[in-house]
């Protein structure tokens, strides 16, 4: 029964019930652009990181920290959308949307992302961790309750310009992160041109307050023009498959 054939006949049949996205269906556009951006935007990031990282300072970690989790948030999203499997999709939307909570937050007020970041590698350095521990699961670090309280007053502001905001927020995580949503519980495994739509377009909308957020983290460095440039390309792409659609809280208004 566990032999490695049948192990790969399981792998077969999930890898052949899934969407190619190579046809002319809207959700076909979006699902490529979701993929293409998201590889577009690692890219840039690679560069930033090899031509202006030592330019890079405590103003600036945890920021490009949580944009590389969202990267691979969003690949994770496409390939989970590509296999009909909404609940964990929905989990990353959820998920996508406290990393930008943090980001934009970080990123308002650089000096306070300085100091939780220091005072997170204080404590590091004072449980006696290598300076690179990439996890400790046992511990909480004080730096927890800093970036709850950022990404709780970015996502109240947020909620101050477009109120549904908390509203969806509260549907993803009651489908999908806490699971007291019935509605939808049969949902994956099978293909929903409505929830394929709705994740899709979430996921072009978080990718594109990711790509500002990223502009914002290095415009006090000479990243900042670099990281304009080359994504004038994958703004502008937005503006072709959303057009104008995208919530208030993305912008820059508030």
């Amino acid at each position: 029964m566990y032999t490695e054939d049948r192990y790969r006949e399981i792998e077969e049949q999930f890898r052949s019930s899934a969407r190619d996205f190579d046809g002319d269906h809207p959700n076909d556009e979006m699902a490529r652009t979701l993929l293409i951006t998201t590889q577009e935007l690692a890219r840039i990031h690679r560069a930033v990181d090899q031509e202006y990282g030592n330019e890079a300072s405590e103003r600036h970690q945890y920021q490009d920290v949580f944009f590389t989790r969202g990267l691979h948030s969003l690949y994770s999203l496409h390939w989970l959308v590509k296999r009909y499997r909404y609940d964990a999709a929905h989990r990353e939307v959820r998920f996508l949307l406290e990393t930008y909570f943090c980001v934009r937050g970080l990123n308002r007020d650089k000096d306070e992302a300085a100091a939780i970041y220091n005072a997170y590698r204080e404590e590091v350095e004072e449980l006696g961790l290598d300076a690179d521990a990439r996890e400790v699961a046992l511990h909480e670090f004080d730096a927890v309750d800093d970036l709850f309280d950022v990404w709780r007053d970015e996502r109240g502001r947020a909620k101050e310009v477009w109120p549904e905001v908390r509203q969806y927020y509260n549907y993803v995580s009651n489908r999908s992160t806490h699971p007291v949503r019935l509605y939808g519980a049969w949902d994956d495994g099978s293909w929903s041109e409505g929830l394929e739509e709705e994740l899709l377009t979430w996921g072009l909308y978080l990718s594109y307050g990711l790509c500002k957020e990223l502009l914002k983290t290095y415009n006090d460095t000479s990243a900042g023009p670099f990281i304009k440039r080359e994504s004038q390309q994958v703004v502008a792409r937005f503006d072709e498959v959303l057009g104008k659609d995208v919530p208030t809280f993305l912008l820059e208004s508030y």
